[in-house]
């Protein structure tokens, strides 16, 4: 089971990191406050969408595997 989920959670520590490593580049600009709130607000939206596609892909699997037997 390690082994099958080492790339997810791999994925999603790099995800983490993204943010984190995208909010420190954008605290250098000069205008820092209006970019780190743009920067927030757009990991925001991608965790979301990423967590209802993760979300979605589950509950499909079952749906496929049920369309797939009964051929």
């Amino acid at each position: 089971m390690l082994r099958l989920a080492l790339p997810l959670v791999m994925a999603e520590l790099g995800w983490m990191t993204m943010a984190i490593v995208d909010t420190m580049m954008v605290g250098r600009q000069a205008d820092s406050a209006v970019a780190i709130g743009a920067v927030s607000l757009g990991s925001i939206l991608f965790n979301s969408a990423a967590i209802f596609r993760n979300g979605f892909d589950v509950g499909l699997d079952t749906l496929v595997s049920h369309s797939l037997r009964r051929r």
